[in-house]
């Protein structure tokens, strides 16, 4: 396989540049990401975001010096003040099913009472945050040790652990987007979507994950295209690449997408990642070693067929029901992908709450629209890529997505089920860009076909965005969760 890529020579490398420029609205978009990402802290009520209780205990616990989460009574956890508790289990508590639940700014006021960071203390159970490195929770636990200096109260250490966290991610996002050299339109449609912009207003981990996966991929796009490695380069590809594997080690393998196989093996920047590579995967499975114990806890989930609580499988048994029968896990993997794709392209696209909330038929059709906007404006500006690169970054999103599955078959599957329980579609958002890049040609009649879509393209994306916002505000705080 011909992995070689046809360089463009020094006009058509500018060229791409002024294509690039050329479109109106970018630097807007980006500030108005910026903004909404901002918004969505506040348009999002206390622990509405999926898991963010325990991301909240995690923080908070990382604030305090304590990197490694302990057994406890009932799972791993660590003793925090009783009115970090109490915020999400007395003040802030999720509605059952059956509720409609109005949130009030009256709820959120009432809260604002001043406490004593060292109050009594309790232990509490937050067993699906406890085994994360403390590296994916720094922004946020930035936040809450800036509230703890002024000793604010909870909700207040909330929010700003929040504003952080949102920070820390849309930077990373617009620090991707500044330097991708070619289809800057596939990233920004991508961090557009709803469901993008609300977990980057909530605590979880996902906003700096998703950050660090649009940077991996800016700067193997940079690698494939044989810029000159730049002195900011050399130190923040290993930082990325470290930081992505402590995140979340299943997303490591987009690190690779920028790898030189034929030409260029021993240049001076596959020195730097393949280095990167290897430092991640040691610190990976050496946090793993030290700091995670949720293969020790019974965990119960309710299980999408049967609809009633099942214990999950230990890791170590149910991967040895996978060695022993690869096909038939095989045949899992692919039937239950397919079964629950149209659920996982509605979660890419925007489902709030703790997937409950669905967003109205017209701004999923948006969403898609603005994907097809994105990919005829880049295609005018996208390199001529071999064939034999783009079906490797294929495969590695092929890969990617065969290792999350699997991921969840191991930590969240009762054992030997036949579906995968767990995923959820913002699981796939950070490789996203590289499908794109990907399975887009290189076709300046195509857009040549569509002159209007300079303009479309930023106007439907700040439709979007703005149209995700609403949604959130009038769910939460006008027309109650349904």
């Amino acid at each position: 396989m011909d992995m070689r890529v046809p360089m463009p020579l020094e006009g058509e490398k500018s060229a791409i540049f002024v294509e690039e420029a050329r479109i109106s609205g970018f630097s807007f978009i980006k500030w108005l990401l910026v903004a909404v990402s901002f918004l969505f802290c506040f348009a999002t009520p206390p622990f509405q975001s999926p898991d963010e209780p325990y991301h909240f205990f995690k923080a908070y616990q990382i604030s305090i010096g304590h990197m490694v989460s302990i057994p406890g009574p009932g799972g791993l956890g660590y003793p925090l003040p009783v009115s970090i508790a109490e915020l999400s289990e007395k003040k802030f508590p999720l509605p059952s099913e059956s509720d409609r639940f109005n949130y009030k700014i009256s709820d959120v006021i009432a809260s604002l009472q001043q406490y004593d960071q060292h109050e009594e203390r309790a232990f509490v159970k937050f067993t699906n945050a406890a085994p994360y490195s403390p590296t994916m929770y720094i922004p946020q636990a930035a936040g809450i040790f800036i509230g703890r200096q002024f000793d604010l109260p909870p909700i207040a250490l909330l929010y700003l652990g929040r504003i952080a966290n949102a920070l820390a991610g849309i930077l990373l996002i617009v620090a991707a987007i500044n330097c991708l050299p070619a289809g800057k339109a596939i990233m920004l449609a991508v961090a557009a979507m709803p469901m993008t912009l609300f977990q980057m207003g909530s605590l979880s981990p996902d906003a700096t994950i998703i950050g660090l996966g649009f940077m991996t991929i800016a700067l193997s796009m940079r690698a494939v295209l044989n810029y000159s490695m730049r002195a900011w380069e050399m130190f923040s590809l290993p930082a990325v690449i470290i930081s992505l594997a402590l995140a979340k080690g299943v997303y490591l393998p987009l690190a690779i997408a920028g790898l030189a196989i034929k030409r260029d093996r021993f240049s001076k920047r596959n020195i730097v990642l393949v280095s990167s590579i290897i430092a991640g995967c040691v610190l990976f499975f050496a946090w793993t070693i030290y700091g995670g114990h949720s293969g020790e806890i019974e965990t119960t989930v309710i299980s999408r067929k049967t609809m009633l609580r099942e214990v999950v499988a230990k890791p170590g048994a149910q991967l040895a029901l996978i060695v022993a029968a690869p096909f038939q896990f095989l045949y899992v993997l692919l039937s239950s992908f397919a079964e629950r794709l149209p659920v996982y392209i509605v979660g890419i696209i925007g489902r709030f709450g703790w997937n409950t909330i669905l967003l109205p038929i017209p701004v999923y059709l948006l969403a898609v629209a603005v994907i097809l906007l994105a990919a005829i404006d880049s295609s005018a500006s996208m390199p001529r890529y071999a064939r034999g690169r783009r079906l490797w970054w294929l495969l590695i999103v092929i890969g990617l997505t065969a290792l999350i599955e699997t991921a969840l078959y191991l930590s969240a599957t009762p054992l030997g089920a036949d579906y995968i329980q767990g995923t959820q579609g913002r699981y796939f958002t950070p490789f996203l860009p590289l499908l794109g890049f990907a399975i887009l040609p290189c076709s300046p009649w195509l857009k040549a076909r569509f002159p209007y879509v300079k303009t479309l393209f930023p106007l439907s994306v700040s439709i979007l965005v703005v149209s995700g916002l609403l949604v959130a505000m009038n769910s939460f705080w006008s027309g109650g969760i349904k």
